[in-house]
């Protein structure tokens, strides 16, 4: 609790303690009825100012009393803090339960009437009782009299606002951006670099294949074989990292020791050079299709294991 709720607290404590003697020295018996007192520490207060309201109940020990907590509606006062006291019972059997509220209100009449209740639980049964209603004035900020002749002022002129940036919350938004970045990457950063790469793969492949099968479903020209085969190449050259693109068919064969392969680039440069054209050229562009399909699936494992 800070020290000012302390401050506040503290002052109507010895109001408490007088009233304790008067409720002790008159000793009612247990079929009297239980009533609470309540009572402000002032007459007077002004708006949002803290006043203490103290609330107090003698019982018999046998009782089971409830004061208000923090849900209760203090309208029309609204609460600051609050302080309860341990119960104090004497020898006769009877108790005493205290405590202090502090409290504030915004309203602007001029009297204020507050009240609080006090639940009472014996043999099953529960009642609520309430205080008395107690009374304070709320003061006048500015003298009625100073209202009355109090004139508007209207004002329109320009009021430029400073639109400096805020180079010490943008500092640290950025260095919270930029931390939260390396812990995502050095979390997830292998992961999102395969992601990107295996996403890199399939666009190049899907845009090759549709380049690609038109050479595969028509009889195929000369120039139109040429065109297919340096279209492979280049696919090729730019997935393995080989410069296809500047060998014979005769020295890719040599680095793609593939007897099918062989054969199929064969029957190409005849297309090509010989300007034979028939049935096995078409066969041999499918090939070639394939052949990258398949140089593709090994590529994505190598990537994916890697």
């Amino acid at each position: 609790m800070s020290a000012w709720l302390i401050k506040q607290l503290h002052k109507p404590l010895c109001a408490l303690w007088m009233i304790v003697p008067l409720l002790f020295g008159t000793m009612p018996s247990f079929s009297q009825q239980v009533k609470p007192i309540g009572a402000f520490e002032k007459k007077a207060v002004k708006l949002g100012e803290p006043i203490a309201y103290t609330l107090v109940l003698r019982h018999p020990a046998s009782m089971e009393v409830r004061f208000p907590d923090t849900l209760f509606n203090y309208k029309p006062f609204e609460l600051v803090a609050k302080k309860y006291f341990d119960t104090r019972t004497d020898h006769t059997g009877q108790s005493l339960d205290s405590a202090v509220y502090v409290l504030a209100t915004f309203q602007t009449d001029s009297i204020l009437h507050f009240a609080l209740p006090v639940i009472v639980m014996r043999n099953g049964d529960t009642t609520t009782v309430w205080t008395d209603s107690s009374a304070v004035l709320v003061e006048k900020i500015i003298p009625a009299a100073e209202l009355e002749s109090a004139k508007l002022i209207s004002t329109t002129d320009y009021f430029e606002v400073s639109k400096d940036w805020n180079y010490p919350y943008i500092g640290i938004g950025l260095l919270g951006f930029l931390v939260l970045i390396g812990v995502i990457y050095w979390l997830f950063g292998e992961s999102i670099r395969k992601a990107f790469r295996l996403q890199r793969l399939r666009r190049r492949f899907e845009r090759f294949m549709s380049e690609y099968l038109p050479y595969t479903q028509q009889q195929l020209s000369p120039e139109a074989a040429e065109h297919a085969l340096a279209l492979w190449k280049s696919y090729l050259q730019g997935l393995q990292g080989i410069p296809y693109t500047t060998y014979t068919s005769k020295e890719i064969a040599a680095i793609l020791p593939d007897a099918t392969l062989q054969q199929t680039l064969k029957q190409l440069d005849l297309a090509i050079y010989g300007k034979k054209i028939d049935r096995k050229t078409v066969e041999a562009a499918m090939f070639l299709a394939d052949f990258a399909g398949e140089a593709y699936r090994r590529k994505v494992e190598e990537v994916r294991n890697a």
